[in-house]
């Protein structure tokens, strides 16, 4: 398991307003791709989803498959037109029923 987590040095991931910024730069990010190259599957939940709209999906570096993207979403509010639902890959999505 490895976590990857974009903040600053005093452990900031968004602009006071909540407005989502890149913190890291493009060495970084390639190198976070090559990392999820190597993943079976990527996870997230749905804050994340709905405050990013991310991909999750490998195409900085190259790949010859993608790892499974999946989603932890307890309410169903995953959107139809939510970026990961886009090709290339597999998505999975985790929910809960009383």
């Amino acid at each position: 398991v490895r976590m990857k987590i974009a903040a600053s040095l005093d452990g900031r991931t968004a602009l006071d307003s909540g407005a989502s910024q890149w913190i890291t730069g493009e060495v970084a990010r390639a190198d976070g791709h090559a990392f999820r190259r190597r993943a079976g599957a990527v996870l997230t939940g749905i804050g994340t989803v709905l405050d990013d709209d991310p991909r999750l999906d490998v195409r900085l570096v190259p790949t010859a498959r993608q790892p499974k993207r999946v989603v932890v979403d307890s309410k169903l509010e995953l959107p139809d037109t939510a970026r990961l639902l886009q090709p290339p890959g597999e998505v999975l999505v985790y929910t809960v029923d009383a």
